[in-house]
């Protein structure tokens, strides 16, 4: 669901080969792998119709790690980034590191509306990608709808998505096979067993939607 909800410099084609999102072109790569010159489209925005800056960038790779968030592993060979320009960005690693390209498909979040308040933030987030969040509750129930004003392409074609954490595997089988949900995450093997016309329709939804959730309207 973060990946739609937040766009990163960078994301994966079909052959999970990287292709510009946020960023206007491939990384230029110099001193031997250990500095990333990357350029930020002008026209990318966030949903508070913010444009995506430089300091964004630099904020969204430090914070994991200042703030020792599960993904800092991915960001702590960075010996430095600056800012030259608002709309380019230079990283600097302490040793080459050839996996660091998957680093640069992070989200990118605004810094002064985090910086804001990062509570708030957990639940009401503004990213730079296609969906944004409507509502989310503390029963694990979210609801994110299309963001008219996306500013890249592809546009989504799907209006509203509905998640809804459900930890038993037979609760989430069920609700696929009643037809209370479109979509559900992992499918179980036995699902092919039990209900193949359940197992083709959530194959079918994943494959013609952007989203992979537990529901989907």
């Amino acid at each position: 669901m973060a990946e739609k909800i937040f766009d990163g410099l960078y994301t994966y084609d079909e052959r999970t080969g990287l292709v510009p999102q946020i960023a206007t072109d491939e990384p230029r790569v110099e001193d031997e792998g250990r500095r990333y010159t990357i350029d930020i489209r002008e026209d990318a925005t966030f949903q508070n119709g913010q444009a995506v800056l430089a300091e964004d960038v630099k904020y969204s790779f430090e914070a994991p790690v200042e703030e020792e968030t599960p993904t800092a592993w991915r960001f702590d060979m960075i010996e430095s980034i600056e800012t030259p320009e608002d709309r380019t960005v230079r990283i600097e690693l302490e040793y080459p590191y050839p996996a660091f390209e998957h680093s640069l498909t992070h989200e990118i979040v605004p810094k002064s509306v985090r910086e804001a308040g990062k509570e708030e933030f957990a639940t009401k987030p503004v990213g730079a990608g296609p969906f944004r969040v409507r509502s989310f509750s503390e029963e694990r129930k979210a609801e994110v709808v299309r963001w008219k004003d996306y500013w890249s392409d592809p546009k989504p074609a799907v209006a509203k998505v509905t998640t809804i954490h459900q930890e038993s595997p037979i609760t989430r089988m069920m609700s696929l096979v009643s037809g209370r949900n479109r979509i559900i995450e992992p499918v179980s093997p036995r699902i092919q067993t039990c209900s193949p016309s359940a197992a083709a329709r959530t194959s079918a939804y994943a494959e013609g939607s952007t989203p992979t959730t537990s529901g989907l309207t």
